[in-house]
């Protein structure tokens, strides 16, 4: 995160829009697409054309407008938060199952989640493991810990 969600120039953790692009690369994908005219659609990064597109997949909470108080002033911190999503339950709830043999039940965890992020349902011949990290990686770009690439 960076500058205006913090009072931080530059933000930590920033991948390339090009990255980006080549990445999430499946049409409809609401995480990040881009269509046929070259429409760019994101819920998870904004400031696409600047040096440091910025992560926007975590609510920001900041004071309200007009408020006497700052109790909610979330916008202050320095520094990465380490937390977990729903998403990423299911992604590892979904690997434990591959990994015990029930890549069924794995499969439908995984398309659960695509289904969510308005992505085609995977077929049963699919390796399961390798698009449950291929998921990973794409839930959770940018988590500190889980790498860029």
């Amino acid at each position: 995160m960076g500058a205006p969600f913090i009072q931080r120039t530059n933000p930590l953790i920033y991948i390339p829009a090009e990255d980006i692009a080549s990445i999430y690369n499946e049409p409809r994908d609401e995480r990040f697409s881009i269509d046929a005219t070259g429409t760019v659609s994101s819920m998870f990064f904004s400031n696409l054309t600047s040096d440091y597109p910025l992560f926007t997949k975590i609510a920001i909470v900041g004071p309200t407008a007009g408020a006497s108080n700052n109790t909610s002033v979330f916008t202050l911190y320095g520094s990465p938060i380490v937390f977990s999503r729903a998403e990423e339950m299911i992604l590892l709830q979904a690997e434990t199952k591959a990994v015990l043999g029930n890549t069924s039940l794995a499969l439908d965890l995984l398309n659960l989640l695509r289904a969510d992020r308005k992505l085609d349902r995977l077929p049963a011949t699919v390796n399961v493991i390798d698009e449950i990290f291929k998921e990973r990686r794409k839930e959770l770009l940018g988590k500190p810990g889980i790498g860029l690439t």
